[in-house]
């Protein structure tokens, strides 16, 4: 809890997350210098909110380990039901869209098995 940064940014924040993801430090530290964002050393947060973090983190990792044992996705099964019934969406090329590219890869994967 004593170690690292924590970004905030009111427009970035999605952008802050991939790039931290994809290690370029780079990147994040020029939306720093832009006004973009803004970096807190952890170090600096008070005793109570540390707590508060901590104890947030482990209802978190309880709710994953939870969701660990769900195998079945009802969005999904409804998402396949309707293009697979649907004669329209049927017998023509689609463009899914979504905002996320975690969710695009899971429906590519997903669709892909079907």
């Amino acid at each position: 809890m004593d170690n690292g940064n924590v970004y905030v940014s009111k427009k970035h924040i999605n952008k802050i997350f991939e790039l931290l993801e994809n290690d370029d430090d780079d990147a994040v530290q020029r939306l720093i210098d832009e006004g973009k964002a803004e970096k807190y050393d952890s170090k600096d947060f008070k005793e109570e909110l540390k707590k508060d973090l901590q104890h947030d983190h482990a209802i978190l990792m309880e709710v994953k380990k939870l969701w660990m044992n769900v195998k079945r996705d009802p969005k999904l099964l409804k998402f396949v039901n309707v293009l697979s019934n649907n004669v329209v969406l049927k017998k023509n090329h689609l463009i899914i869209f979504t905002e996320s590219k975690e969710t695009a890869n899971y429906l590519f994967k997903n669709l892909n098995e079907e």
